[in-house]
C-alpha cells in the first residue's frame, strides 16, 4: 500500500510533468475522460496498466517514474 508521502509525489509528478496544459487536452490525447486524469494527479484513483502506460508515452518517461 502506497503512503500519503508516495501519493503527494506522484500527485506533484503529474501535475508537474503536465505543465501548462489543460487536463481536458491530455485526457483527450491519451483517451480518459478529464475527472478521471483529475483523480489520478490527486492520488485517488490507481491507474489501469494501459492507461499507465499511455500517460508514461505521453510525457516520455517510464512508468515506474510515475507510478513506483
Amino acid at each position: 500500500m502506497k503512503t500519503k508521502r508516495q501519493l503527494k509525489q506522484k500527485t506533484s509528478l503529474l501535475r508537474q510533468l503536465r505543465g501548462s496544459l489543460p487536463q481536458y487536452e491530455v485526457a483527450a490525447i491519451i483517451g480518459i475522460d478529464q475527472p478521471h486524469l483529475c483523480l489520478l494527479e490527486q492520488g485517488r484513483r490507481q491507474p489501469s496498466p494501459e492507461v499507465a502506460r499511455k500517460l508514461a508515452k505521453f510525457y516520455e518517461v517510464s512508468i515506474e517514474r510515475i507510478f513506483p
